[in-house]
């Protein structure tokens, strides 16, 4: 791998169970193109976590992610080299049973992707601008969130 990772800054309280960082740039492998690149996740854990032996997020927020996708060749991305090779599977592994979670109060905003084919002989460009997306909960976990959030997804395509 030859990606450079950037981060501002990494803040951790541990008495509101919450965690920030702060300016991340992670670059593609040739490292002249920004792969992927936020301005803040902000991660609050709820302390019910103990109670359910699971993981119970309160909130998750992630403001102004950057993601630029390319697929370079047929079964090549710009990601590609990020993915370890996969071991093979022995086929009498007993199937485990899902992890338990529960993220409320999810939040993107202002994100941007882009989507880019440079295996076509002409390179086809897409966009998403001002990604806004709010889900009250995800996870397979029965948790109520005091002041969940409402749903939204608003977005400039192409």
């Amino acid at each position: 791998m030859h990606q450079h990772l950037q981060i501002e800054s990494i803040s951790i309280n541990p008495f509101s169970l919450s965690a920030e960082v702060r300016n991340l740039q992670l670059s593609d492998s040739d490292q002249a193109k920004t792969f992927v690149s936020w301005e803040l996740l902000r991660v609050s854990l709820s302390i019910s976590s103990l109670y359910h032996r699971a993981p119970v997020i309160d909130e998750l927020r992630l403001d102004k992610p950057y993601l630029h996708l390319e697929r370079l060749q047929a079964n090549r991305f710009n990601f590609s080299d990020m993915i370890p090779e996969q071991a093979e599977e022995t086929a009498d592994k007993p199937a485990d049973k899902p992890s338990r979670f529960s993220v409320n109060n999810l939040s993107i905003n202002g994100g941007q992707i882009d989507l880019v084919d440079s295996s076509l002989d002409e390179q086809v460009k897409h966009s998403i601008r001002d990604l806004q997306l709010v889900l009250p909960t995800i996870g397979n976990l029965s948790y109520m969130v005091e002041n969940p959030a409402k749903p939204l997804f608003r977005a400039a395509i192409n």
